[in-house]
């Protein structure tokens, strides 16, 4: 077996030793939580990271990979090239894709091809692939729409109108992960997503593309019951069953409480159920009750569903329209069965209808004033220091003068009234 993610315990960055003779080493990041672990990941996209451009890529770049793999939230891109290496022996083609994406109401979306490997770069990397396996919330044959599809650059085909290099198909595209990250139905075709049941676009917080070899000699004893299928899990040499609808828990032991097409699934030894979106309760047997666009999401600790209003709306069933002014959040509190606004920070009041620098309250002196004013009063100070110091100065120089032209008087010799006249008439 050629990549080493089935043999790491840990999901993350690892150095893997794959059997090709251009590379010794590769570092690539391993995926243990889905569907069975062992996956290499080969396209990582998350809403909270900043945001790394997929768009305007060219051929070399997704040729050769670009991003930063450090087993957080950054985007990366393992690179076509390196891709086509590692699953191009896989015995006969007996590798597995898996592309999955997590929506902006936590819904988890899924689906798996087998028989997956990437073709050269002389044939344009081309998505080979068989029969779809499982899919969760997706439509229907959402990778089989790429099968023997080449990649395409930016200026060519479906690229004109979504960018990016793809594996486009006639209709275009079945999902797209190489968008900017947005929860608005604007612009679609620049975002992150899946196509839905009845082709509905579903946007994605976050998404991946994965694969894996399987290993066809590897099997497992079936300890499934009540019709249960066993999958291999390479780590840990385990198994899982994958149940009826019937059915669900470690070995499909346990009767499904859902109805109307509710999912049941088992955590810690406790199973719930997951509803589609006609239906939102414990068992999927209440309808859903949700108004004016609100999603019904059961909250499995409370026993009990509510409904996530848009923000035009609040309330038990969000039936009231939102009475929060200037972009305040309607907050409902089901207990006391009412609601109150949390408010932009400029702006106060059970409506967030005032504004703060409007209100009568005494203002709030933070330290950066009171350093700010202490600045100002120093400076004043120090100006009026200087002022009195020229005057000071000044006022004794002309006290000095004086002194002196009182003294040059002084020393004159006298002349008396006498000497004055005998002079005129000496003349």
């Amino acid at each position: 077996m050629d990549l080493k993610c089935y043999r790491v315990s840990k999901a993350g960055p690892h150095t893997v030793y794959p059997a090709i003779p251009t590379l010794d080493t590769l570092t690539v990041t391993c995926d243990q939580t889905d569907v069975g672990g062992g996956w290499t990941v080969w396209l990582n996209r998350d809403w909270r990271a900043n945001s790394t451009d997929f768009e305007t890529r060219t051929w070399n770049d997704y040729k050769t990979g670009f991003g930063r793999q450090d087993g957080g939230r950054s985007e990366f891109w393992l690179g076509n090239e390196i891709v086509h290496l590692l699953t191009k022996n896989y015995a006969s083609n007996n590798g597995e894709i898996r592309v999955v994406g997590i929506d902006y109401n936590g819904i988890y979306h899924g689906i798996s091809a087998s028989k997956f490997s990437l073709g050269s770069e002389s044939e344009r990397y081309v998505l080979r692939l068989d029969n779809e396996q499982d899919s969760a919330n997706v439509a229907v044959r959402l990778l089989a729409y790429h099968k023997d599809k080449p990649m395409t650059t930016g200026s060519k085909n479906c690229s004109k109108i979504f960018r990016g290099v793809y594996w486009w198909y006639d209709a275009c595209v079945s999902f797209y992960l190489f968008g900017s990250h947005s929860n608005t139905q604007d612009n679609v075709e620049k975002h992150i997503f899946m196509m839905g049941p009845d082709w509905a676009i579903i946007l994605l917080r976050q998404a991946r593309m994965l694969f894996r070899p399987i290993d066809d000699k590897r099997t497992c004893d079936n300890p499934c019951l009540n019709g249960g299928t066993c999958e291999y899990l390479p780590i840990g040499n385990r198994h899982r069953c994958i149940c009826p609808s019937s059915h669900c828990g470690t070995n499909c032991e346990t009767a499904s409480p859902c109805r109307n097409g509710g999912t049941c699934i088992v955590d810690r030894n406790t199973s719930h159920c997951i509803c589609p979106p006609s239906h939102c309760s414990a068992d999927c047997e209440t309808a859903h009750l949700c108004e004016n666009g609100g999603t019904c999401k059961y909250i499995v600790s409370l026993n009990e569903h509510r409904c996530i209003c848009p923000q035009s709306h609040c309330g038990a069933k969000c039936e009231t329209p939102n009475m929060c002014e200037n972009a305040g959040t309607c907050l409902y509190d089901a207990t006391a069965n009412n609601y109150s606004c949390k408010c932009h920070p400029v702006f106060t009041g059970p409506n967030c209808s005032l504004v703060l620098n409007d209100m009568t309250t005494p203002p709030v002196v933070t330290i950066k004033v009171i350093v700010i004013i202490v600045i100002i009063v120093v400076f004043v100070l120090l100006i009026v220091a200087l002022i009195g110091y020229f005057l000071y100065f000044l006022l004794g120089k002309l006290i000095s003068e004086e002194e002196e032209e009182t003294e040059v008087y002084a020393r004159r010799p006298a002349t008396s009234d006498t000497d004055f006249m005998s002079g005129l008439f000496d003349s």
